[in-house]
């Protein structure tokens, strides 16, 4: 099975990821963690890119996701939290899983208002003692924007191909959880 979480910045698609892989005793990949990592080891050059609120070009953040990927046996399936982030990456990423004879189960949407993520990343910014460069206002602002003018499209494109889930995200992380579940639950009833 294979899944992905989208959703904008602070929707909690790493908690709702994690807490599903754990469930379902199949590999995460976490989009964010794998590109900060890369971008201090491999990809020092975009660094200010990514500090700055912007998105990696398609072709390096598939890259970095495509090196994780081959890591696992595919046929399990696994969970991708926080990519694709636009419409060309998401149509690299089937094209990749076509050529491997597998495609996507669930494309999970966690919806959530501006006003709500705001909350979340102040919140986050004081609590959190690792604090990220990219949770700074202007930075946190600017991520938002890019994620409606860039990202909000795959809402679109995923629902088009009958893959996208909408979930609230505003709800605890165990309802939100609890309502991730439901779909996944149901669908492996219809598939008995």
């Amino acid at each position: 099975m294979i899944s992905i979480l989208i959703g904008p910045p602070g929707s909690g698609k790493t908690t709702q990821a994690k807490l599903l892989a754990k469930e379902l005793d199949i590999p995460l990949i976490a989009t964010g963690d794998l590109v900060r990592s890369a971008i201090n080891d491999n990809y020092k050059n975009y660094k200010k890119i990514v500090d700055g609120g912007n998105l990696l070009p398609d072709n390096v953040v598939f890259e970095i996701i495509k090196d994780e990927i081959e890591k696992l046996d595919i046929n399990r399936g696994f969970i991708i939290e926080g990519f694709p982030r636009t419409i060309g990456q998401a149509k690299i990423l089937d094209e990749y899983l076509k050529v491997n004879d597998t495609s996507i189960d669930f494309v999970f949407y966690l919806q959530i208002s501006k006003e709500e993520l705001l909350e979340r990343i102040h919140k986050r910014k004081y609590t959190d003692k690792s604090g990220r460069p990219d949770d700074e206002l202007e930075a946190f602002n600017k991520r938002i924007d890019i994620y409606f003018s860039d990202s909000y499209p795959l809402y679109e494109y995923y629902l088009k191909r009958n893959l996208l889930y909408e979930i609230s995200a505003s709800n605890s992380i165990e309802k939100v959880f609890s309502d991730i579940l439901a779909v996944i639950n149901f669908w492996k009833k219809e598939k008995e």
